[in-house]
């Protein structure tokens, strides 16, 4: 199978990194794996692991960028991608045109994530046209099905992203502070599935996590004082989190897998 990923460009942030674990996944089940973006410091780790990275200016938001709607045509004819995953507004909105020419029986199936709580409006709403449309956490998916009535619930799949183990293992406690919902929380399931407390803000993604895992650590959004109190409590007496096997759903694959914290 040959999946073609999309995104902007390749620098740090969650997107890119889920792009670059993806790709991984794909190369070591014997997939082929190629990804489009205007490039980044990740492009050099992206070849190293064996996956092609075509370098196209997809990610400025202005007229001059329909240009690489042709370039995309041709390209999806030449390589035949089985799969195309759309990962950020304009690079869809330029795949989702260089595909409108293509036979409907020779163009690649179409998967789409949506990373975020966009702005809601007809720009935004690209990110819903894939055939499967991935939710990062089950807040996006209430955001998507709240906000674009129309999108069939039965392609919302809400798969959890997670593991940086390395940065986690060497702490006692993590915080999870953002004013602004988070979508998933990746940080804080990564920590709570290697047994480390998370006092978190009781919203978005990291709400799910602590209901499942670790209930004491909700704090409510913007109470400091809770929150330093909190930990400083824990610095005698930390809390551990549940020890439950959590499902996750790998596109790669045809299979559900779980990991179990032990």
């Amino acid at each position: 199978m040959r999946v073609l990923q999309l995104l902007p460009e390749l620098n740090a942030g969650g997107v890119e990194t889920g792009t670059l674990e993806i790709a991984r996944s794909l190369v070591q089940a014997g997939h082929e794996s190629i990804v489009i973006s205007a490039g980044g410091r990740l492009v050099k780790s992206l070849k190293a692991d064996g996956i092609r990275h075509i370098s196209l200016p997809i990610h400025k938001k202005r007229l001059g960028s329909l240009r690489q709607v042709k370039t995309l045509r041709a390209f999806f004819e030449a390589e035949k991608p089985d799969v195309l995953h759309l990962r950020s507004r304009l690079p869809a909105w330029l795949a989702r045109l260089a595909l409108r020419k293509m036979s409907p029986q020779t163009r690649p199936r179409l998967v789409s994530t949506v990373h975020g709580f966009y702005s809601v409006n007809a720009y935004s709403k690209i990110m819903t046209c894939g055939e499967v449309v991935i939710c990062v956490s089950n807040s996006v998916k209430n955001y998507i099905l709240k906000n674009y009535p129309n999108v069939p619930e039965k392609k919302l799949a809400v798969i959890h992203r997670g593991d940086l183990r390395e940065i986690m293992a060497v702490s006692d406690a993590v915080v999870s502070c953002a004013a602004k919902p988070e979508t998933f929380g990746r940080v804080t399931l990564e920590a709570l599935s290697m047994g480390i407390p998370v006092a978190g803000y009781d919203h978005g993604g990291v709400r799910e996590q602590l209901n499942a895992l670790l209930p004491v650590g909700k704090v409510p959004v913007g109470d400091i004082a809770t929150m330093a109190q909190m930990l400083t409590a824990w610095q005698k007496n930390p809390p551990v989190p549940k020890k439950k096997t959590l499902s996750l759903w790998n596109p790669c694959f045809p299979k559900p897998y779980a990991f179990t914290r032990t």
